[in-house]
């Protein structure tokens, strides 16, 4: 099968292959495959060959900008998909750039915090930052950019887990009053004042870049907690968890005093003011949702001539809907500081529990 590979593309290059017959990647795409130099924006063919796999840079496709135009609609796309053919196809880019862009945020300085599936916590940089601490730094889709990124999966999905184990009755009574399971659950945390001593929630329950072993807990619980208690556990520690990445961007020099919000999050009124309260920063929440759909289809105004710049396309095609200012909440500050505490006191048990699983798995 690897003899026979004729070239590498990844998901969105496919597609465009389908529409147009063209083979093109994009430096954003390719620049979080590690197969690219990022300060040279190429290809690594030094760490190819030391991988010993030098022959795939001949299977490797042309890279071009995210906004270029590759190619038009074939007639035969056009029959299948019900686009006309002709119609201009642009290269695109990585979901987290397009969620960026389609936030609003395309200058050196500017933040994007993605709240969803994933902990998405990122700043675009005049120059590319290579700290070994960062998750990530990539070409940014302004080719003279470049995107350092912290990132892991211990964002919103948490939520949902939490809502499908054990919030039966606030499903019911979301059905009951016309309104979403996340709208009765916010309530829930609303309820429950900052100052309140609830447990601490490492958001751990599909990994940690902490270590491979790391766990999700709940700690110090006591009788007189309630759901709601432990629904603001785990928004905190949701947050709490943005925050950690957000010191290493600043610790790798990207800085920033302000960030856009997307993602589940972002719809949560609730969860918002919370990251404006723990970040001590002004969190800008995007009038449109779906911030990804939107830098893509900046991007193709950019190729199609409809805008010059994706400073100009921010600016006509980007709305904030609303604005949350930072609240002062000393106590969101002693509990971080015990959720990094515990981070590092936990880091031994993990991994003998881990261990203990592994054993059990092969038993």
């Amino acid at each position: 099968t690897y003899n026979r590979i004729g070239r590498v593309l990844l998901c969105k290059d496919y597609i465009n292959y389908c529409l147009t017959g063209e083979i093109a990647s994009d430096y954003t795409d390719m620049g979080t495959t590690a197969l690219l130099d990022v300060r040279r924006k190429s290809y690594a063919e030094d760490v190819l060959a030391l991988c010993d796999v030098a022959e795939v840079y001949e299977v490797l496709p042309r890279l071009v900008n995210s906004a270029e135009i590759i190619g038009r609609v074939t007639d035969e796309a056009a029959a299948l998909t019900g686009l006309s053919a002709g119609t201009a196809v642009v290269t695109g880019m990585i979901d987290i750039v397009a969620s960026a862009i389609g936030a609003g945020v395309t200058q050196p300085g500017q933040a994007c915090i993605i709240a969803g599936t994933w902990s998405i916590n990122e700043v675009i940089t005049d120059t590319p930052p290579m700290s070994e601490a960062l998750f990530l730094t990539s070409p940014f889709a302004d080719s003279d950019l470049w995107l350092a990124v912290e990132a892991s999966a211990t964002s919103a999905a948490n939520l949902e887990w939490f809502i499908t184990q054990f919030c039966a009755e606030e499903r019911q009574e979301a059905v009951r009053r016309g309104v979403t399971v996340y709208e009765v659950c916010s309530e829930a945390v609303a309820s429950v004042p900052p100052d309140t001593p609830v447990p601490i929630f490492h958001p751990f329950l599909y990994g940690s870049n902490l270590q491979v072993s790391a766990r999700a807990g709940f700690y110090g619980l006591a009788g007189w907690h309630t759901r709601a208690h432990l629904l603001r556990a785990l928004y905190e520690g949701v947050v709490f968890g943005h925050r950690s990445h957000i010191e290493t961007l600043h610790q790798a020099g990207a800085a920033f005093g302000s960030a856009r919000l997307t993602g589940g999050a972002a719809r949560n009124p609730i969860w918002a003011q919370m990251f404006a309260d723990v970040l001590q920063i002004t969190i800008e929440v995007p009038e449109d949702t779906e911030s990804g759909t939107r830098g893509v289809a900046l991007a193709a105004g950019i190729g199609t001539g409809l805008y010059g710049s994706y400073r100009e396309a921010a600016e006509q095609g980007v709305r904030i809907g609303s604005v949350y200012l930072p609240e002062a909440q000393p106590a969101y500050d002693e509990r971080y500081a015990l959720y990094e505490e515990l981070a590092q006191v936990m880091r031994e048990p993990w991994q003998r529990f881990n261990l203990k699983q592994a054993d059990t798995t092969r038993v």
